[in-house]
């Protein structure tokens, strides 16, 4: 933004600055935010207007951090200010107004304006990620914000949905594949994919600024304005809801205002003129955004559609009672059934000075071929996020624990990768697919009062020959992030913790929450103590078999795929459907191409077609 003076229009009296934070391919949208700023400068001709161009403005696969664009209008802004009081003047105040990516943008800036919020004793309880080190303290401009007005916000994002049209479905799975595996995640677009890390950082970030027990609560009005045939963003896609009861004594801060005949694309087009067919259209949004822009809070109280009204819809309000909170995920080829029976165990050891509840939401059967790619995994740990997300809102007291098997193991290790405002107290793994030499003891050992992990029980299995088959195959390389401690152990894991290491729970890979284990798991949730080693029910040897197939697991993956490959291809070539290259590769073949009986094309036909049906069924559902 080292040219960002060029997009400032400056009024008369300037002292009133609107910031304009346009959409995704702003460009291919017609005449993109230009309308809404065009009706401000009618209504606030005194005002200064900043409308930057951002990177994505012309590049649909723009791959700037979307955190960096973020920082960069952040000392845009900085710089806005120092401006105006080198010239002996003030913004006395500041509006926002953003569209769809936009808007999320403009929340982030709005966040960082303020600061990261601090608890008693140095607690932060939603980190700024390392692209904002520098922004940890409030702005001189923070107190000047009084407004944002956000256009068709996506506020928990985008995702494929089988809800959308199939053309449409088709052209956003072929993108998000193609940002995936070629791109490698990169896209900015993908900063606001349902889950996403920028996302849900800002989430958590909102909820912690408006929450009193981090300093007073800022008096900003947020006003969403969302188009009545907007097929992108759901008029239930908001946790500004439950931010907005956490005040209780506190005036209302957030209003939802309809928007008639517009949808996501067209709810900024206000302009005055323009086709006679839309000008009813345009007329109604121009007026909903001068409400939004100018009415008083009573006013848009009356003009809002209010939480009661889509009750039916919205989460419950959120429950301060409320002191602990266990996420239990589970794994690959499993419906997970078992997490809420462990959950409800949890409960009944929960003290007389704690109120526990659960979150036991499944993610969909998950098989071992798709497991096996990084970029598919991370679409479980943003949906892991998403609902962490969702239940700070609704459970804003709580400590969160978690108990997760498998994949479940996977995604809790990620998202505190990921997100530096995740946060578990005790954590259980079990069939822990995790990377052995995962550093548990950085998140354990914070300079934070409050550390992001307290305490880690592994349960590491005698028979766990999945874990010892596949992901200790694939821990050499990083790349795909997979790792063998459900079956060797983590390396920082010991029997007095506080990464506590159960060496060894007797049974193979599902073993660790059989009912046997569950009291111990729920005293580990409930109090922190780990379970007494005994032996039995422990056993103090691994499996010599399992133990010497993890240790050829690198040699003997590769070997197995190449072996189902090669009979694939075999019997391919079998069916005489590539009869003349069978020839000239395997002449032994060439009998392919002579005359067949019915009963030998039958065979030629249903045998390779029932093994591909196999390899099929097995890569997808085992």
């Amino acid at each position: 933004m080292n040219d960002f003076k060029r997009f400032l229009e400056n009024g008369t009296a300037r002292t009133e600055l609107f910031v304009l934070i346009h959409g995704f391919k702003f460009r291919l949208l017609g005449k993109g935010i230009s309308d809404v700023k065009d009706v401000l400068r009618a209504e606030h001709p005194n005002a200064d207007i900043f409308a930057p161009e951002l990177p994505f403005a012309r590049k649909p696969l723009c791959l700037q951090k979307a955190e960096s664009i973020v920082a960069g209008l952040v000392a845009a802004i900085d710089e806005l200010v120092a401006d105006r009081k080198r010239s002996g003047g003030k913004y006395i105040s500041i509006t926002f107004v953003g569209h769809s990516f936009g808007a999320v943008i403009a929340r982030k800036i709005a966040i960082i304006a303020f600061g990261e919020q601090m608890g008693a004793g140095g607690d932060r309880p939603a980190p700024f990620e390392p692209e904002f080190a520098e922004f940890r303290e409030p702005r001189t401009w923070a107190t000047s914000i009084q407004r944002l007005i956000l256009f068709a916000g996506m506020n928990r994002g985008w995702s494929v949905s089988s809800a959308m049209d199939w053309l449409t479905s088709v052209k956003w799975s072929i993108s998000q594949l193609f940002g995936e595996f070629v791109l490698r995640g990169k896209p900015t677009i993908f900063a606001i994919r349902k889950g996403a890390p920028f996302l849900v950082q800002a989430r958590l970030q909102w909820l912690a600024l408006m929450d009193q027990e981090y300093g007073p609560r800022p008096d900003i009005i947020v006003v969403q304005l969302l188009g009545t045939v907007d097929d992108q963003v759901s008029p239930d896609d908001n946790v500004d809801y439950s931010v907005d009861l956490i005040g209780e004594n506190e005036r209302h801060s957030y209003f939802y205002l309809e928007v008639g005949k517009s949808n996501h694309s067209n709810v900024i087009e206000m302009s005055a003129t323009g086709p006679l067919e839309t000008a009813l259209a345009r007329t109604e949004r121009r007026k909903k955004f001068l409400i939004a822009l100018n009415e008083s809070r009573e006013t848009l109280a009356n003009k809002s559609i209010t939480r009661e009204e889509m009750a039916d819809n919205l989460p419950p309000k959120p429950d301060p009672t409320v002191t602990d909170l266990v996420f239990v995920v589970h794994g690959i080829r499993d419906k997970g059934f078992w997490t809420q029976k462990i959950a409800r165990c949890i409960k009944k050891h929960a003290t007389l000075d704690q109120k526990f509840e659960s979150w036991t939401e499944s993610y969909g059967y998950f098989a071992m071929l798709p497991f096996m790619f990084r970029t598919v995994r991370q679409r479980k740990v943003e949906w892991l996020m998403d609902r962490f997300a969702e239940a700070r809102a609704r459970y804003p007291r709580s400590t969160f624990h978690y108990v997760g098997h498998s994949n479940g193991t996977y995604l809790v290790a990620q998202a505190l990768q990921d997100y530096p405002a995740a946060r578990f107290k005790h954590v259980v793994l079990a069939g822990s697919v995790v990377r052995r030499d995962y550093d548990w003891l950085s998140l354990i050992q914070t300079n934070s009062q409050v550390p992001r992990v307290k305490k880690v029980l592994n349960y590491v299995a005698t028979r766990d020959w999945v874990v010892a088959v596949f992901p200790k195959a694939l821990q050499p390389w990083r790349r795909f992030n997979l790792g063998s401690a459900g079956h060797d152990g983590f390396i920082q894991g010991s029997e007095l913790g506080p990464v506590h290491q159960i060496n060894y729970i007797v049974g193979n890979h599902g073993v660790g929450h059989e009912e046997e284990n569950w009291d111990d798991i729920a005293h580990f949730i409930v109090s922190g103590t780990a379970p007494e080693v005994t032996f039995p029910p422990f056993s103090k040897l691994q499996s010599r078999i399992w133990r010497l197939v993890g240790n050829c697991s690198v040699i003997l993956l590769p070997v197995l795929v190449a072996a189902i490959l090669l009979v694939g291809i075999d019997l391919f070539l079998w069916t005489g459907l590539l009869c003349p290259l069978a020839s000239i590769l395997v002449p032994s073949k060439s009998t392919l191409c002579l005359d067949l009986t019915p009963l030998q094309a039958a065979s030629r036909t249903i045998v390779p077609f029932g093994y591909f049906w196999m390899v099929y069924m097995f890569t997808t559902r085992f």
